[in-house]
């Protein structure tokens, strides 16, 4: 992974994104992007989506420079309700403005990837919606897991069901995977789970696949590139696709768990319990 490979796929991102807007009809902003009344409109889910691009090209500026306001949201437990502000208030434009406020988001976006420095690479800020301080090159991958993995199949669903990411070459795809679990990551709620160090392995299968692990530990973890021998469990996904379905409610884990495109070695109540703690918001107790 380096700055190059991440500027270059925030243009893909915001070419996909482009292309997108121009398929949703007028009628389709205030349809919802799930089964619940609580779930956001297409409208509400783009003034997150801007949002949030903002706060990321703002921690990248604060790791960098050691200038930028990122002291909002304060706590973790603040984001839900700074997202709910957020939404309001970016919901007062119309569409089209928030489209063009976003593309202009990840366009400054790939510049900061394109500009950093190997100094600037890994100076670090802390966004207080994750659980440690993170890099700037972090921040810059984590646009494109955000807007393009994490919300990659909720923005399409009220026009289409195919996902963002079907249309992202291979390289991309396995360049994105990574993005996801080091966010993965950065979201695990430490102070919710074990005392001790516990290792989840995902084997992903496909051309565009891989081996990763996921470190859950007091101190909130970290992530590696390879599978571990000590791990807890080892998680098998049959591509690239069910991997990101599964964890961005595209695809059912029951169902993808019944009909074997995700497979559990070890304690699955264990592992599903785990799971659950690497999240946005706070787990239910």
């Amino acid at each position: 992974m380096n700055a190059k490979n991440t500027a270059a796929d925030i243009q893909t991102l915001r070419l996909v994104y482009r292309n997108y807007w121009k398929t949703v009809p007028q009628d389709a902003w205030q349809r919802r992007t799930g089964a619940r009344e609580q779930d956001w409109t297409l409208h509400e889910t783009l003034a997150h989506l801007v949002s949030i691009a903002n706060l990321f090209n703002r921690a990248v500026d604060a790791a960098v420079t050691g200038n930028g306001d990122i002291s909002r949201p304060a706590r973790r437990e603040d984001l839900r309700a700074w997202n709910a502000e957020e939404i309001a208030r970016l919901t007062a434009l119309p569409p089209q403005t928030l489209i063009e406020h976003f593309d202009t988001e990840l366009e400054q976006a790939a510049k900061r990837a394109a500009s950093l420095s190997p100094e600037s690479y890994d100076a670090q800020a802390f966004l207080h919606v994750y659980n440690r301080p993170a890099r700037a090159i972090d921040f810059l991958d984590w646009q494109i897991s955000h807007a393009g993995i994490v919300h990659g199949s909720q923005i399409t669903r009220p026009v289409r069901p195919t996902p963002l990411w079907q249309e992202y070459s291979a390289a991309m795809i396995q360049r994105s995977i990574d993005r996801f679990i080091r966010h993965f990551s950065y979201a695990y709620w430490q102070d919710y789970g074990p005392q001790e160090t516990t290792i989840l392995n995902f084997c992903i299968n496909g051309a565009a696949g891989g081996d990763w692990h996921l470190i859950a530990a007091p101190d909130g973890g970290g992530w590696g590139t390879e599978l571990v021998e000590e791990a807890a469990c080892t998680i098998t996904f049959d591509s690239p696709s069910t991997f990101f379905g599964v964890f961005t409610i595209h695809i059912p884990m029951r169902a993808a768990l019944q009909d074997g495109r995700m497979r559990i070695e070890g304690d699955s109540q264990r592992t599903l319990r785990l799971l659950r703690l690497f999240a946005a918001s706070p787990p239910r107790q």
